[in-house]
Parts: C-alpha cells; sequence; structure tokens
C-alpha cells in the first residue's frame, strides 16, 4: 500500500461518550454514491496515481461494501 497516500480528512465526526456508530456513504469520483458501512468515523483517502477518492469508515478497512 506504498502508493496509498491517505490524507485523513473526518468528513463527519460524532463525539460520544458510548461507543455509538454513524452511517458513512461512499461515493464515486462524481459523488454519486455506491455503498455504506458503519463506523465511529467516516474517512477519506487519496490515491496517489490517479486522485480517486476512497471513502470508508474509521473502524472497517479501506473500502466500503455495495
Amino acid at each position: 500500500m506504498r502508493s496509498l497516500v491517505v490524507t485523513l480528512l473526518t468528513c463527519c465526526t460524532v463525539i460520544r461518550i458510548t461507543a455509538a456508530t454513524v452511517k458513512c456513504y461512499c461515493t464515486d469520483d462524481h459523488c454519486v454514491p455506491y455503498g455504506a458501512c458503519d463506523g465511529t468515523v467516516c474517512l477519506v483517502g487519496i490515491l496517489r496515481e490517479n486522485n480517486q477518492v476512497i471513502r470508508t469508515c474509521g473502524s472497517r478497512p479501506l473500502g466500503c461494501h455495495r
């Protein structure tokens, strides 16, 4: 994953005392939603080769399920 430059930006943050989760909606390059995941925080990453945007949850591996 050396070519993956992950710039972690929080697109939605929930600060709660309990371990509540929030639904993160993954989108393609044109902001069309294609999947969702549940996590404590939504993360955004960028691939260096083609500037592809990856949106995922902080408590899951990279990628969302469709």
